[in-house]
């Protein structure tokens, strides 16, 4: 699904965002990941809580609400150690207020984690082991389980599911690292995780996802909705 935002002077409360969400296709009882721009959608009351809360809502308590969680610059710094627990989102407020509701979950890729809430969270944020992006991944869960992708404010460019093709068909464009960082576990303790990322090689053009998108949209397996 890919929403057009509404904006201008009036406050948006959580049920319109309801309302908007379930006319767009969310899923009562589903699986979805949500991709999202708190600013695209407008002034919002309560701000990317209330958004969050809508989702929930929509979604129902037999539903799994997924957000990316990923972290680019922070495994930059000096003594950087991974918590899943604190270590902030880096992809919008919307993702942030999920991953710090209480009784969502995380997993361990340092780079690109999800965030999970829901009964599907546990099998999901605990699947694969060191890619983020293969077959046994959580990205690759979500697809395995028919779960929707919801690209909410946000261009087709923000679906990073694509990469999941990408890695399977093996692009050229792209090469597989190895990398070893710290992450603190629930219970405090250190341990050494190695987490395999795929960057672009030298010379790499860049990802046309709208064009993806555009064929998408031709095949009609994608709605769009103003929220």
């Amino acid at each position: 699904s890919r929403s057009a935002a509404r904006c201008g002077a009036m406050v948006i409360g959580c049920q319109e965002l309801v309302n908007d969400l379930s006319r767009l296709g969310v899923p009562a009882g589903g699986l979805m990941m949500v991709h999202s721009s708190l600013r695209s959608i407008g002034m919002v009351e309560g701000g990317a809580d209330t958004v969050v809360d809508a989702l929930l809502e929509c979604l129902g308590p037999q539903g799994t609400l997924v957000v990316p969680t990923f972290t680019f610059a922070a495994p930059n710094h000096p003594g950087f150690v991974f918590d899943p627990a604190l270590t902030p989102s880096e992809m919008g407020a919307i993702s942030e207020a999920a991953r710090r509701r209480a009784g969502a979950q995380r997993s361990i890729h340092v780079f690109h984690s999800i965030a999970a809430i829901g009964p599907m969270a546990d099998q999901i944020t605990n699947a694969g082991g060191a890619s983020a992006w293969d077959a046994y991944s959580p990205m690759q869960q979500i697809v395995n389980m028919g779960g929707r992708f919801l690209l909410l404010g946000v261009p087709y460019t923000r679906l990073t599911a694509i990469h999941l093709v990408e890695v399977q068909v093996g692009v050229p464009y792209r090469r597989q690292i190895e990398v070893e960082m710290l992450v603190r576990r629930p219970d405090g303790a250190l341990e050494r995780v190695v987490s395999t990322s795929m960057p672009p090689q030298p010379g790499f053009g860049g990802n046309d996802f709208n064009r993806l998108g555009q064929l998408l949209e031709a095949e009609q397996a994608v709605r769009i909705g103003a929220v």
